[in-house]
């Protein structure tokens, strides 16, 4: 009689498949830790672009604060449609290395008497030689954290590739039309600096302006916020995977 030949696995079979289960576990790990590496900075540069899109949509729409001070500071804000200031826009300041974006108001020092201004000005010459406009820097100080620690890499203005960390936005009193400026203030002491003026120059006017940020997860190419001159929030678009040496400065 025949013995009946036993079923099953031998302790080999059983290490290598146990080995081979192992590294497939390992492989997928990697993989989704990768992929979420991916999508945190994905949400990173997103919500930067909107944050600054937004930013553009409330001067673009002449949103003002509700407290009036916010907008004036310490420039004689009284109330409700009686303030002696004027809302022009806002400052945006892009801090290489850090992981936040520092916005403030900027107000005219001097409301224009827009019957007594010279019709042929500019919006850009009006803004600059009429309403001489200053940072806010007592109230309405508003700070934006990149999610998942992303940092701004650096910035590029595209005509000249110089460095330009700031960017303003500011509504012409006489048409409403946005302008906007980008240059740079890294060299310069901010706490002390209030006017605008030696910086509102044709240089730094409506020129596409690149800011990068990078993941602090990964090592990979940055995404910009890309700032051009237009009038909307088109003009603000984020890109992914770009070149740092052609697009950002101190790389």
């Amino acid at each position: 009689m025949w013995a009946k030949k036993s079923s099953g696995f031998t302790v080999i079979e059983v290490t290598l498949f146990l080995a081979v289960s192992g590294l497939l576990f390992i492989i997928a790990l990697l993989g989704t830790g990768s992929l979420m590496r991916t999508i945190r900075f994905s949400d990173s540069a997103r919500s930067l672009h909107s944050y600054v899109q937004g930013q553009y949509s409330d001067i673009l729409s002449g949103v003002n604060p509700r407290d009036t001070s916010a907008a004036c500071g310490n420039a004689g804000a009284t109330g409700a449609g009686a303030s002696s200031c004027l809302l022009l826009g806002k400052l945006m300041r892009f801090e290489t290395g850090s992981s936040q974006v520092t916005t403030y108001y900027v107000i005219a020092t001097r409301i224009p008497d827009l019957a007594g201004v010279d019709a042929t000005l500019s919006d850009e010459q009006l803004i600059a030689s009429a309403a001489k406009p200053v940072i806010v820097k007592s109230v309405g100080v508003d700070t934006f954290d990149i999610p998942w620690d992303a940092k701004i890499l650096g910035s590029r203005r595209s005509s000249d590739a110089s460095e330009a960390n700031t960017y303003v936005l500011l509504r012409s009193p006489r048409s409403s039309r946005l302008v906007s400026y980008t240059f740079n203030l890294s060299n310069v002491d901010f706490n002390n600096t209030t006017s605008l003026m030696p910086y509102l120059v044709p240089a730094a006017t409506q020129k596409a302006t690149n800011y990068c940020i990078q993941g602090v997860e990964t090592p990979g190419p940055p995404a910009a916020i890309t700032v051009a001159g237009g009038q909307g929030q088109g003009d603000i678009k984020v890109e992914f995977d770009i070149n740092p040496a052609g697009n950002c400065d101190h790389v």
